[in-house]
This record gives C-alpha cells, structure tokens and sequence, in this order.
C-alpha cells in the first residue's frame, strides 16, 4: 500500500510539474503585458509542443530500453548455452559502450526538452543520471563477480532485464534449466510491438485535440465577429455557420459534464499505470492486460511443470516472484489453495481468470495424454500473440477513421469560416 501511494504521488507530481511550468510561461507572458488571447494561444502552443517533445521522448527513451535489455537477455542466453563465465562477457559488453560524457550530454539534452523549467530539468536530469542503464549494469556486474546468485542479481537490479525475462531467470534458477527457460522468452520483447500500436492510435486522437481546440478558437473569436458583421449588413449566416454555433452551445451547456469527465479519465489513466487490479477489469485495456498476463504465466507454469515441479508449489513459486503484477500473484495463491484442497488445475485456473472456458477442453486433454506443460506453453504462446494480433488490427482501423474525423472538423470548420466572408463578398458585389 505504502508503495501504491508512492508511485501515485510521483505521477500527480509529474502533472502538478507540468501545470506549474504552463504557469510560469502564462506569468511570464503576463509580464511583458501580453493580451489576454494572445497570451491563450502562446499558452496552448507551449503546451503542444511540450507534449509532443514528452511523446517522442519517452517512445525514445523506452525503445532504447528495451533494445538494451533485449541485448542483455541474449547476452546471458549466450553465455548459458555456451556453458562460458557470464561475468567477462559483461565486462566486455560493457566496455564496447559508449563514454560517459555522450551518455550525460543525451540525458540532459532530454531533460531540457521535456520541460521548460531549468530546475525541473535539472531534477529530471539527476534522476536519469542516478538511474543510468550502465551504472545498473555495472553494478549488477560487480554483484556477479562477488558469486551473488544470478537470479538474486537480477531482483536487485531490475532494470537490466524486462519482466519477462527476470521471471525466467528465476524460474530457470529454480528449476535447474535456465538455458531452456531463456528459450522461452526468446522472441520479440512485448514492449517493442505495443511501442508501435499506442502511437498509432495516440497520436491521431492528440491531433484531433489540436483541431478541436483550433476549431473552439474560431468559434469563440471568429464566429462571433463574422455574425455581427452579416447582421449589420442584413446577411444571413450559411447553414453551415448556424450549425456550428448550434454545436458550440451544445458543448457549452454539458462544459462541466465533459470537464469532468475529462478529469475522471486523467485520474483513471494516471492510476491504471500503477494499479494491476484497474487495469485487469477496466473495460478495454483490460482485455489486453489479461490476456498478456494470461499467456505469460501459462508459460512459465508449463516451464514449472516440465521441470516436475508441483502444481501447487510451482503456482506458490509464480505467485511469490515481482516480475507478475500483484492481481496475477493473489489469483495465482488463490488457485494454489484450490489445488491443495484437492480441486484440478485446470479448475483452479479456470476460477481465478487464468484459464479460459474454451482452453479447459484442450488442458484436460492435453493432462490425460501427460502433454499438460507443452499445452500450458502453447496456450500462453497463443494468448500473448492473439492479444497483440488484435490490438493490431484494431490500431490499423482505428487510426484511418481518427484521420476521417479529422478531415470532417477541418472542412466543416473551414466552410463555417469561409462561407460567411463568401456571402459578405455577394452582398458587396450587388450594385
């Protein structure tokens, strides 16, 4: 509990950052007596652009991440299966990188770009330089030279390897085969595929923030002018025009509702990225989180079970490790204390979530011909892949139609803005 408020008091001090910097920028325009809307407009450009330096610097940040840690995870694959001393080949890996100098220049260079606010960068610059890929590695490389364990290695520094992979690692230890455990991780890192379809979808949807909020400007400067120009020159406004103020006053009546709703949403996104029970039963994203999870620790369950270990310790074994969210861990000793009271596996798994419906068959089966880890295996490897075959397609979709709305907001707003400058022209134009 006590790290779930820590985690979620540093992402509301990570908005509470970015307010203070817009406010600093709208108190600094104040200063040199800026008017009102043109110190609105300099204020949402400054929050556009700062938004898209943070997107393209965190998609740069957490692609570097997992490239690094993907080398990492074949490096220690490679010195398992070559049965050589994972320790030089560290200190190897480590040497071929590049100096420190280049490292600190990069990560201040970030820090500038994601926020205006020297202080802020000059923390957030720190924070990077504490938490630094090659300082975790070299320490985790020091932690091996003094015999520490492998997978004790690894939870000490997590940030060497992906979730995935430490539960490998683990599992691996612990059963004595960590070279085949290696092997079952050894495909395309989940964090890259997901680093292409959240982009595809979010940066669609922020480009139509930006017309919308182009679009709210005209109405609330442009439209009104216009209309009492065509009144005093006995104009009718075009349907077009009338339909765009009528949706103006729409949104201005529900304003609160939709304020809050937007605020409900932050809320929501901010805590999702902390609490695994949110994102298991929210609505969409759940299903994918689900279903990820769901495949990972079938995997790993059939990896348990190849190596003999039992049902119920081997679910107590997954439960206990922190490379699984802490919804999958309670489902997990909850399905352990069904297997021990005597119910099937596929039972157990089934209760928690774990184990669909429509796999119960196939398990069953694959349990009375004594293929049940291969099974286990094949359904997580299915799981995993069919969420992210989905949410591939849906992105694919989803995006050409954001665009179409997009095309829709800007030519029904150009026509609202151009039609009344066409019937003014007429008007003049009649002798």
């Amino acid at each position: 509990m006590r790290w779930f408020l820590l985690q979620l008091l540093i992402r509301f001090a990570i908005v509470l950052l970015h307010v203070i910097s817009l406010a600093a920028c709208a108190t600094f325009l104040a200063m040199l007596n800026a008017k009102g809307s043109v110190n609105g407009i300099a204020i949402f450009w400054i929050f556009v652009l700062q938004c898209l330096a943070e997107g393209w610097a965190v998609c740069a940040y957490l692609r570097y991440r997992n490239g690094r840690r993907e080398e990492v995870h074949q490096l220690i694959r490679a010195s398992v299966s070559s049965r050589v001393p994972l320790e030089p080949a560290l200190h190897q890996y480590l040497q071929e990188r590049q100096s420190d100098s280049v490292t600190w220049f990069l990560q201040l260079f970030f820090a500038v770009l994601i926020t205006p606010l020297v202080p802020c960068a000059l923390f957030i610059w720190g924070w990077l330089h504490l938490r630094r890929f090659d300082r975790q590695m070299r320490q985790f490389e020091a932690e091996l030279y003094d015999g520490v364990p492998l997978d004790d290695a690894v939870l000490r520094h997590p940030a060497v390897l992906n979730s995935e992979s430490r539960l490998a690692v683990r599992v691996g230890m612990t059963t004595g085969k960590l070279e085949l455990a290696l092997d079952r991780t050894d495909h395309e890192p989940t964090g890259t595929p997901w680093l292409e379809i959240v982009p595809r979808i979010f940066y669609p949807l922020f480009v139509l923030f930006i017309i919308s909020s182009v679009s709210t400007f005209s109405l609330l400067t442009l439209i009104p002018k216009l209309s009492r120009i065509c009144s005093e020159m006995d104009t009718p406004l075009p349907p077009v025009t009338r339909w765009l103020i009528e949706f103006g006053s729409f949104f201005d009546v529900y304003s609160a509702i939709m304020s809050l709703a937007t605020f409900t949403f932050i809320v929501l996104l901010v805590v999702a990225t902390i609490s695994s029970t949110l994102c298991w039963h929210l609505p969409i994203v759940g299903y994918f989180y689900r279903r990820e999870y769901r495949g990972r620790t079938l995997r790993m369950l059939g990896l348990l079970l190849e190596a003999e270990v039992p049902a119920p310790d081997a679910l107590v074994l997954l439960a206990e490790s922190e490379e699984l969210p802490f919804v999958v861990s309670e489902r997990l000793l909850d399905a352990a204390a069904d297997a021990v009271a005597g119910s099937p596996l596929t039972d157990a798994l089934r209760d928690v979530g774990l184990l669909t419906r429509s796999m119960v068959p196939l398990v069953e089966a694959g349990q009375k011909a004594g293929t049940l880890p291969w099974s286990l295996r094949q359904f997580g490897e299915y799981e995993s892949r069919s969420a992210l075959r989905r949410a591939t397609r849906i992105s694919h979709c989803v995006g050409p139609l954001l665009l179409l709305v997009i095309g829709v907001i800007v030519a029904f707003t150009s026509l609202s803005i151009f039609m009344p400058f066409i019937a003014i022209l007429e008007k003049l134009s009649v002798p």
